[in-house]
Formats: C-alpha cells, sequence, structure tokens
C-alpha cells in the first residue's frame, strides 16, 4: 500500500469496540474520526443515521484498492444517504407543521413553504423561468404575424412579463425563507422596514397570482376560438391567417399551466383532506 493509501488506513481503522450506538449519537466518535466535528455536526448525515454511514465508510476503506477508489465509494455513500437524509427531515417538518397547523387550510400553507425551501423546487423555479422568455421571444417576434387573432401574440408578450416576475418573486420568498425559520416570522419581523417590505410582497403576490389565472382564462377563449386557423395568408384573404409558432405556443402553454394547476389544486385538496379526516401525518 502507498504513503497515500497508509495515511486514508489510519484515519479510518479505528478500534470497533469503542463505537458504541450512543457515542454515534453524541458524536464523540465522529469527531475523533474527523478534524472539525463541529462541521459535520451541521449536516445532515450528523443528524440522520450517523452510525449506519460511519460504518459504511469503515467498510469502503477496507474493500478500497487505492486512494481514488476509496473516494469514489464515499461519494456513492454519501450520494445514498443525503438522499435518505432529506426525506427524512422533510417528513419530519411535515409532521411538525401538522402539529402547529390551526386549520386545513393553514396546514397546506405550512407544506407549500417547506417544500419552496428544497433545493428541488429552486432548480425546478430556474427551468421554469424559460417558459416566461420563450412566451416574450415569440410574442415580440410575430406580434403582427397572426392577423386572424392580434391579441394572441399579446397575450404570449403580456403573460409572460407577468409570469417572470411571478417567478422571481417565489425565488425571492425560496431566499427569505431559508433565512427565517418560517414566513410567519418573517411577516411578523419587528424591524418595520421588513415588515412593510413582506407585507407588501405578499399583498402584491396574491394580485399577481389573480391577475395571472385571470389572464389565462381570457387567453384561453382567445386562442381556442380559433381551432387550427390558416398558417399562410390566402390570395383572396390576406388578413385571415395566424403563424403556427405563435398559436401553437399559446396552446402548448395554456395546456401546461392548465396541467398544473389542476395538479397543485389536488395536490392541495389531499393535503387538505388527509388533516381533516386521516390522522396520517401523526405518526
Amino acid at each position: 500500500m502507498s504513503s497515500t493509501g497508509r495515511r486514508v488506513s489510519s484515519v479510518f481503522s479505528v478500534d470497533h469496540s469503542n463505537i458504541t450506538p450512543s457515542s454515534l449519537y453524541n458524536g464523540s466518535t465522529s469527531q475523533e474520526l474527523y478534524q472539525g466535528g463541529d462541521g459535520w455536526r451541521r449536516t445532515s448525515v450528523d443528524n440522520c443515521q450517523r452510525s449506519e454511514f460511519l460504518q459504511e465508510v469503515l467498510e469502503a476503506n477496507k474493500d478500497a484498492d487505492s486512494p481514488c477508489d476509496f473516494v469514489c465509494r464515499v461519494t456513492d455513500i454519501l450520494s445514498t444517504t443525503g438522499n435518505t437524509c432529506i426525506v427524512f427531515e422533510f417528513l419530519q417538518q411535515v409532521l411538525e407543521a401538522n402539529k402547529d397547523a390551526d386549520s386545513p387550510c393553514d396546514f397546506v400553507c405550512r407544506v407549500t413553504d417547506i417544500l419552496s425551501t428544497t433545493v428541488v423546487s429552486t432548480v425546478l423555479l430556474f427551468l421554469a423561468l424559460a417558459v416566461p422568455v420563450i412566451m416574450i421571444t415569440v410574442g415580440v417576434k410575430y406580434l403582427e404575424n397572426c392577423p386572424l387573432e392580434p391579441r394572441i401574440p399579446i397575450y404570449l408578450l403580456v403573460g409572460g412579463c407577468f409570469l417572470a416576475l411571478k417567478l422571481l418573486g417565489m425565488l425571492w420568498k425560496n431566499v427569505q425563507l431559508r433565512r427565517y425559520e418560517s414566513m410567519d416570522a418573517f411577516y411578523d419581523s419587528p424591524d418595520s422596514e421588513l415588515a412593510f417590505t413582506s407585507r407588501t410582497f405578499k399583498m402584491m403576490d396574491w394580485i399577481l397570482s389573480a391577475f395571472l389565472l385571470a389572464w389565462h382564462v381570457v387567453g384561453a377563449c382567445w386562442v381556442f376560438a380559433l381551432w387550427r386557423p390558416p398558417n399562410h395568408p390566402s390570395l383572396h384573404e390576406p388578413s385571415k391567417y395566424c403563424e403556427d409558432s405563435v398559436y401553437l405556443c399559446a396552446v402548448g402553454e395554456i395546456i401546461v399551466t392548465g396541467a398544473l394547476l389542476a395538479l397543485g389544486v389536488m395536490g392541495c385538496g389531499v393535503l387538505a383532506l388527509c388533516y381533516k379526516y386521516t390522522t396520517v401525518f401523526e405518526q
């Protein structure tokens, strides 16, 4: 074994008789194995299934053929354990929300706030920003290319701008949720300037959501009033056409947005019913 391999082995070759569940839980063994134990206690690994994680690391040290192989094995262990701990912490927060909630509506709001703090939701919001960008691009590019219903490009342009504002506001809310224990603590902050900002944001968010919903319904009426319009102007009726790019973009946006809204409403309804009529979140 090389000098690097001997150094790795000396760190992880410990007396297993001293490792007990209680010592692992209290963090004493992890501090002996790793310098800077305070940093490890801040990770999800240290808060969730620490003994299993350390045991897997010790087994990886025995089975590894080289330092590179050892690093790869530990990386695989971290990825698997991290996913398990994320789910565990999320379920724990949902159970706490169930205890603190005063009504089904309050419970649903708390769960949505918990979902907003996850990395997955942040990544999805960043990816979703592509939708308003496409809407704005198509609306500007084909603003004069749908004379049969000139309001369709306007629907895409206006809807894309306000949808971008909505998504950016949701990203800002995610950042605030990570800084505060809950949105209630953020909205009830003693700082007068921050309290004014938070209340203003909350009111504007509701107004923006209501406008987007109404705009979506109006746009659906404009778009589906025309079913498969001509793609090119004819010789006798040069103004009765609509570019496929504009029309199909509007149809796709309306269908996808409607499906996501339906799934969201169904999910909120299921959560509210589970809170009110079952004990599934009281386990």
